[in-house]
Parts: C-alpha cells; sequence; structure tokens
C-alpha cells in the first residue's frame, strides 16, 4: 500500500538521520561540523599544507573567514588569498590586484606576519567585511544596524525563523526538505512550540538556509523579511518620471503646497498628451498621470539639507540641520564667563502715576560655564550695549542678596560671585567700540567675540535664557501671546500690564535663585550652586580691586562741555557741586586760551556719564588729571533715570508745546509785532527802503542776486497800538496826584549844607535862575502847570 511505503522510506530516513545526530556533539561541543570547512578561509595563521611542511615554525591558529570575505585596511578592500608562502599572509588588492605590503624593521615592504595583521586590527586599520548576498534586499537588510528589537517590531517571525535556523545548524542537519523534515519534529520541543507555536514548512525552512547568511554567522536582520523595504523601479514612463521629479524639486524651491505643484505636474502631463507642449512631442498611447500620494513621496524623498537651504536659506540650514560642534568647557568656575541677552515677552510700568507703558524690558545673564550658575542679571529698558557688560561685571563682583528663605537653606547663593577671566559676548557693534577695549584693558578681563550668527557656539547661555525668563514670566500680567490669541481673545499686553521695574527686579531675583538651585542635566542632574560651590572650595573665587577705573573706562564721553561758575549744563540738565565747580575753575582756568576770556570765570572740558543714570556726571580736571563728580541739580528726577527716557520725556514735553502753539504761530506774531514798531517809526522805515534801493544798485550784489525789483504800495493807515496797550484804568501815580491836586504844592526850602565854591553848586544856581524867568502862556500849560 502506499501509505505502508511511505511509512518504510521515513524510517529509513529517520535511521540515516539517527546516526547523523548522534556523531554531532551539539551546540556545546566546540567543534564545527565538518561539512561547513568547505565554506570558510584560514586567514592570519599557515595553510594546511604549508603547516604540514613547516609545524615547527607555525605556532599560531588561523582565523576562519567565511568565503568571499573582504578586508578593509585604511580604506582599501583587499580579499585573502590562500598562499604557501610561510609565517606570511598574502592579501590581494580588489581594485589594484596588488598584495598588501607593511613594513619590516628594517623598513623594507614584504607581506605582514601574523603578528602584523593582529596589530593592525589593534590598531584598528582593519576591519572585515563579509560577502554580500546576491539578492538585493538581504544586501540591503545586512547593511542596516537593526537590533534584535528592531528586527521584532519590523517582522515578529523573524525571531522564529532564526530560532529554527540555528536549531537545524547547531545539530548539524543538512539543507534537504526530506532531512528538515525528519528533523524539525524531534528538535521542535514542546517549549518552543509553546513560544513560537508550530514550525515552518521544510521547504521554506530550505530556503531561508540557502538565501538568509550561512551556518554560524546567522543574524536577525538576516531574518526579516523585506517586502515593501526595497525600493521600486519606476513603473511608468522615462517622461512622467521627469516631469513628477522636476515638479517635486519645484516644490522645495517655490512656495505652494504640495497638492499645488501636484496639480501643476498634472497640468504639464496633460499638455504633452495633447501636444500642446513645446518640449515633448505628443505620444501614441496618452500618459497616465501619477497619483497624488506618488507625488508627495517623491517631494519627501527629496527634503534634506540641499533642498532646505536653496529654500529657506544657508542661516537657516545650519540652525536646523548641521551639527552643533563641541560644547565650550572649562577646567573650574569664573574661566569663562557667557554673556546673553534677550528681550523680555512681557510690558511693565515704568511710571505708576501717570501709567506710562515702555517698551519690553531687555534681560542680560550672565552665565558661568563651569557650573552653568547664574553670576549676574541686568533688567533694562535700553538695548544691550557695552555698558551692559560693564553693569554685569559690577555686579559679578559683589554678593548676592537672594530671598532669605533661600539663604538660610542654600548659604552658597550669597557668595556667587567673582572676578572672570574671560568673557564671551556677542558680536555686536557696541562692543568692539574703543570703551570695550579700554574697560578690558584696565581690568584685565580678555573678552571674546562668539563667530557671527552662530548662536550655537553660546549654547549654554541660550538655554539660560531659556529657562530664566519661563520662571520669570509664568503667569505675569501683561505678558505677550501669539498673533492668532490676540486677535480671537483682544488680548492687549500694554493694558493688561500691572508690574513696575522694582516688582519686575524682586522676580528676578527670586528666579536666578530658583535657577540655580534646580537639576540641570548638563551637569548630571546636579545643581549649579552645587557645583559652583564645589569648584569654589578648590580653587577659591578670584576677586577684582580698582572697579572705578573700570566704571569710568566704560563710561560714555562728550567733549567740549563748559563749565561756569553755577556748574554744567548738559541733556538740559544743570549739575553743580559746591566743592567741586569752584576747584574746576581755579585750577584749570590758565588752561583757556586769552581769546576766549570772559567777564564770568568760564572753562571748557570733557566729561564721562553713565547712560542708566544721569543723576551724576564725571568732569575732567586738567590739573589733578582725576575726574571730579558733579551731582544733578534735580536729585528726584534724575536718580536712576537712563538717558534715553529723560530724552523721551523732554520730547514728549516739547511736542505738548508745539501743540499749545507751534513755531510757525511763534513766528507770525513776532512779524506782527515788529511790522507795528515800524509803523510807530515812518522815517526809520524810509530810511531803511533808502539803504535797500542803493543795494540793489550795488554790482557785486546784483551780480549774486540778480535783477530784483520791489514794489510797495503804502495805504493810509492810523500807527496805533492798540492792539498791544490795554484800555484799563491804570491806578494813579504820585506824578498825577501833584497833578489833580487843587492847590499847588508846597515848596520845601533845604539849608545848604555844602560850600558854594564849588562848580557844581556854580551851576545849580544857574539853572534855578533859568527856572525863575517866566515862560509863555502855552510852555506854561503844557507843562502841566494851571494859569492865573
Amino acid at each position: 500500500m502506499p501509505g505502508s511505503a511511505v511509512a518504510d522510506e521515513r524510517t529509513h530516513l529517520q535511521a540515516g538521520l539517527g546516526h547523523i545526530l548522534t556523531t554531532r556533539t551539539g551546540p556545546k561541543s566546540g567543534s564545527p561540523p565538518e561539512n561547513l570547512d568547505r565554506n570558510r578561509v584560514a586567514v592570519g595563521g599557515m595553510p594546511p599544507r604549508a603547516q604540514k611542511r613547516s609545524s615547527e615554525v607555525a605556532d599560531l591558529p588561523s582565523y576562519n573567514y567565511p568565503a568571499g570575505v573582504l578586508i578593509r585596511i585604511d580604506g582599501a578592500l583587499y580579499r585573502p588569498v590562500p598562499d604557501s608562502i610561510p609565517d606570511r599572509v598574502h592579501l590581494m588588492c580588489v581594485r589594484t590586484g596588488q598584495p598588501f605590503r607593511c613594513p619590516n624593521e628594517q623598513g623594507l615592504p614584504e607581506l605582514p606576519t601574523p603578528d602584523a595583521l593582529d596589530q593592525l586590527k589593534i590598531d584598528g586599520r582593519l576591519e572585515e567585511e563579509f560577502p554580500e548576498s546576491m539578492i538585493q534586499a538581504r544586501r540591503l537588510a545586512a547593511k542596516t544596524d537593526w537590533d534584535r528589537s528592531d528586527c521584532t517590531k519590523l517582522d515578529p517571525q523573524s525571531e522564529k525563523m532564526l530560532v529554527q535556523c540555528e536549531l537545524l545548524d547547531d545539530h548539524g542537519v543538512p539543507n534537504g526538505t526530506q532531512a528538515i523534515q525528519l528533523a524539525m519534529p524531534d528538535l521542535w520541543t514542546d517549549q518552543l512550540r509553546e513560544q513560537f507555536g508550530e514550525h515552518s514548512n521544510p521547504h521554506t525552512i530550505k530556503r531561508w538556509r540557502s538565501e538568509r547568511g550561512s551556518a554560524g554567522q546567522r543574524s536577525c536582520k538576516d531574518m526579516v523579511r523585506m517586502n515593501g523595504k526595497v525600493p521600486r523601479s519606476p513603473w511608468l514612463d522615462d517622461v512622467v518620471e521627469q516631469v513628477k521629479q522636476k515638479h517635486a524639486l519645484n516644490c522645495h524651491i517655490s512656495a505652494g503646497a504640495v497638492v499645488t505643484h501636484h496639480g501643476f505636474a498634472a497640468a504639464e502631463i496633460k499638455a504633452i498628451n495633447e501636444g500642446r507642449h513645446h518640449h515633448y512631442p505628443a505620444p501614441e498611447k496618452p500618459y497616465r498621470c501619477f497619483s497624488y500620494d506618488t507625488f508627495r513621496r517623491a517631494c519627501i524623498a527629496l527634503e534634506g539639507s540641499e533642498t532646505l537651504e536653496a529654500k529657506h536659506g544657508r542661516q537657516y540650514v545650519q540652525a536646523k540641520c548641521k551639527g552643533a560642534g563641541k560644547n565650550l568647557t572649562a577646567t573650574r568656575i569664573l574661566e569663562k564667563v557667557i554673556v546673553d541677552h534677550t528681550e523680555l515677552d512681557a510690558f511693565t510700568i515704568v511710571d505708576p502715576d501717570k501709567q506710562w507703558l515702555s517698551q519690553r524690558a531687555w534681560l542680560s545673564v550672565a552665565i558661568d560655564v563651569h557650573s552653568r550658575a547664574c553670576l549676574a542679571w541686568v533688567v533694562t529698558y535700553i538695548p544691550p550695549s557695552y555698558w551692559t557688560v560693564y553693569e554685569l561685571l559690577r555686579r559679578m563682583l559683589r554678593p548676592k542678596r537672594p530671598p532669605q528663605r533661600l539663604v538660610e537653606r542654600f548659604p552658597i547663593l550669597k557668595r556667587i560671585c567673582g572676578r572672570p577671566t574671560e568673557l564671551i559676548v556677542d558680536n555686536a557693534l557696541e562692543f568692539r567700540c574703543k570703551s570695550m577695549r579700554d574697560m578690558a584693558g584696565s581690568t584685565g578681563i580678555s573678552v571674546r567675540f562668539a563667530p557671527v550668527k552662530k548662536p550655537r557656539y553660546k549654547a549654554i547661555g541660550e538655554r539660560a535664557l531659556g529657562t530664566i525668563p519661563r520662571l520669570l514670566l509664568d503667569g505675569m500680567a501683561g505678558r505677550t501671546r501669539g498673533v492668532e490669541y490676540s486677535r480671537l481673545a483682544e488680548y492687549d499686553p500694554q493694558a493688561k500690564a500691572e508690574i513696575t521695574m522694582i516688582g519686575l527686579e524682586a522676580l528676578l531675583n527670586y528666579a536666578t535663585a530658583e535657577y540655580n538651585i534646580a537639576h540641570h542635566c548638563g551637569l548630571d542632574d546636579r545643581q549649579p550652586a552645587l557645583v559652583f560651590r564645589n569648584s569654589a572650595n578648590a580653587h577659591g573665587i578670584d576677586m577684582m580691586c580698582d572697579l572705578r577705573a573700570a566704571h569710568l573706562e566704560i563710561m560714555e564721553v562728550e567733549e567740549n562741555v563748559q563749565v561756569t561758575k553755577s556748574g554744567a549744563r548738559v541733556f538740559g540738565l544743570r549739575y553743580h557741586c559746591p566743592r567741586n565747580v569752584p576747584a574746576l575753575i581755579d585750577e584749570n582756568t590758565r588752561f583757556e586760551p586769552r581769546r576766549q576770556a570772559r567777564d564770568t570765570a568760564s572753562i571748557t572740558t570733557k566729561i564721562k556719564f553713565d547712560p542708566s543714570n544721569i543723576s551724576k556726571i564725571h568732569v575732567w580736571n586738567r590739573q589733578r588729571r582725576k575726574y571730579l563728580e558733579l551731582q544733578c541739580e534735580e536729585e528726584s528726577y534724575s536718580d536712576g533715570m537712563p538717558l534715553s527716557f529723560h530724552r523721551e520725556l523732554v520730547e514728549r514735553a516739547a511736542e505738548e508745546g508745539r501743540v499749545f502753539c507751534s513755531e510757525e504761530d511763534r513766528l507770525e506774531f513776532r512779524a506782527i509785532r515788529i511790522a507795528a514798531l515800524k509803523n510807530l517809526t515812518p522815517k526809520a522805515k524810509a530810511r531803511e527802503r533808502a539803504a535797500l534801493a542803493r543795494l540793489y544798485e550795488h554790482p557785486r550784489i546784483r551780480q549774486i542776486t540778480g535783477n530784483l525789483v520791489s514794489v510797495d504800495f503804502d495805504v493810509a493807515e492810523s500807527v496805533t497800538a492798540d492792539e498791544f496797550i490795554t484800555h484799563d484804568v491804570a491806578s494813579l501815580t504820585s506824578f498825577d496826584a501833584e497833578v489833580l491836586a487843587t492847590t499847588p504844592p508846597t515848596r520845601r526850602h533845604f539849608a545848604d549844607t555844602k560850600p558854594r565854591d564849588r562848580r557844581s553848586d556854580a551851576e545849580s544856581i544857574r539853572a534855578s535862575k533859568d527856572a525863575k524867568r517866566p515862560r509863555p502862556r502855552r510852555a506854561r500849560a503844557a507843562g502841566g502847570e494851571y494859569a492865573a
């Protein structure tokens, strides 16, 4: 019967297979199967024939590589060649066919010894590359870096396939369908059956063993089925493929969505089919347009740094795609300090009484590179400048005043200070000015300028400027929001602002202290204050003495300022000092030129001032070669007043004055007053006209002005000053009272107390005689007397 014949054949095969299984030692025996030696090449030792001839020389075992293995040395590929040269390794270059040679002890090139081959491998110059599979899918899988978890995720059956192939390899089962069919029921145990289920078809296992690696060299990624993971060749016509790739590139360099460019491509293919295209002729069979998904995949395949640079520019690619490089490092605290700035996303109230809202405030911080601690901070309304660097330096040198609750728990917060060795600042023009260089020279602090438009160079500072404002502005009234939210919610941050600068500084003081005690992933989850304390205990905290010299160096300078006995007038304000102003005038008057001497003593010199606080200025004394300090007369106004805000207030006051009375109005009123004065003096007006007529006829004047003709029409009009004099009755004067009196005034005679022989007395006597002479009646009446 057919069933009994099959059973007899199965029994015969099992008997043969049992003999094979009993002669193998299993996976723990340590000896590879004999049938695998045909697929291996001995490298690094001696071939078997050479070993027989010189067994006393060759004492190193050989390396067994799979057949077709390639060895890469310094980037060049070599293929091992079995050779009979004793104690030498023959490696033939794949490209040139020349053997690999290395220098011996005498420096002569020769074939490498096994020891030289081992040394190349130790040095990392030698790498083995296993032979590639003839199947494209297997070649792609072998070049990947998938681990076991990735393979299981991509193909859940890959682990089961690997277990079956390795189980048959370890037991030396031949790669035949009948042998696998007989061996699997005995090798596939209940434990494996419970874990993976029933074993696969023997025909499938045979194909796996022949295509997916070799015995002893199988990996999980060899078992991943590459269905849908291998790029397919284009199935469309070449013309359609060209149109697709062209519009996919246009999608990355021009505006518009993917669906828009897909429409352009479809319209071009339609024009080709209708014969309206000027490059492609009409096809015999119309081309079929690709779908939107196919076009979208083509656009995604072209995404990269090249297409991003073509669309957004090199700076965008540098910030988004390129590597950041090595970060800044320091071996101790205060070795390198980063100074960075940002504009706070919130509005604050400048004047609580008048509710004036300024622009958003600027935050500047100094971050230590070694500990990531915030050494100092400055919040102002003026943009960052070299003064900001100085103010940060001044605050870095002073102990801090964090909240008392944090100081009791973390005393190191008071001592996060010190003199930096190197400052890393922006590459801005204000940081490259002479004042910045003078400050660096006077303090001995080196200044490093970060590369232009390379914010990642200061990544430590950039990260701190992202954390500190987030702690500061969380829940703050007046914080700015996105454009869409502001439009939908009608949100106005200026109208919502409630906090003043004093409150903002208090919150910032707490936020920086909280930042210094928070965990930092760049410090292995240690706190910046902890790292600062450890380094300070080991190296100490460097300090600086002459800070006033650095302050004077960093200030702004104004030349040719006049100092009088009342002080100096700068920015529309008066600066005075009862002790320094007289000293300046007394000691520097001799330096003034005599042609500039005036009735009142004054000198001309230069001043230095702090643009963030105009409450005082420093005047240069040429005699002492020192700066003397003058205080502003309006102390309550100028104390803490920035120069920019003072100028803004002055401009607002001037604008208010222009609204009340403009310059044109004042000129018009002035012209009316002058015209009235000329009408009161007609002779002077005639003299002016005559002089002007003579100037018209002067040859040199006519050469400059040309022929001028002026015609004036004088209309008879009354000369009056009624517009300037009121008609109210004035109060009576003593003279009016004397004139209106009913009786003439009584003449009082005084005794002469001076001698009569003086010349002045003679003149007075002559004047009195003339006064007694009778005058005409009209003259007496005009003189204010009454006729008899």
